[in-house]
């Protein structure tokens, strides 16, 4: 019986030393963990940040996306005015001349092809011209987002 209760208070002696090995590990460990769940934490707030900015940024880009589409339907429909005022009042001038036959024929053999290359070059300088301020107006909009 002497030896069982010697037996007992051995393994109860080996048993307490665990358990205060134990309670070391565990307090070594517990502001592990802390950290683990602070740095956890903050990385998900970032996420979230993250995520919002992105989705902002998205609604930015669409907004600009339009605008942009808003803007080059506006250029397409001055240009067109531009075009109708400029023919129109040509085209009036013109009406209004009474020609004379005779008069025709010296006229057109007079036309100067350069006259026809000048006007192609009107319409590269416009075309460039276009471009040049839709870039423009773009980075204006970039700028004050």
């Amino acid at each position: 019986m002497q030896s069982e209760i010697d037996s007992l208070r051995e393994i109860n002696s080996k048993l307490l030393a665990e358990i205060t090995e134990l309670r070391k590990k565990n307090a070594e460990v517990k502001p592990e963990n802390i950290e683990v769940k602070a740095e956890n934490a903050k990385l998900k707030h970032a996420l979230e940040e993250h995520e919002t900015r992105f989705t902002s940024l998205e609604q930015r880009d669409k907004e600009k996306t339009t605008l942009i589409a808003k803007l080059d339907d506006d250029i397409r429909e001055i240009k067109q005015e531009q075009n109708a005022k400029n023919a129109d009042p040509i085209s009036q001038d013109f009406n209004s001349i009474p020609l004379d036959q005779t008069n025709v024929s010296s006229i057109v053999d007079q036309y100067d092809s350069t006259e026809s290359k000048s006007l192609e070059d009107d319409k590269e300088t416009d075309s460039f011209l276009d471009e040049v301020h839709r870039k423009k107006v773009s980075n204006e909009i970039r700028e004050r987002k």
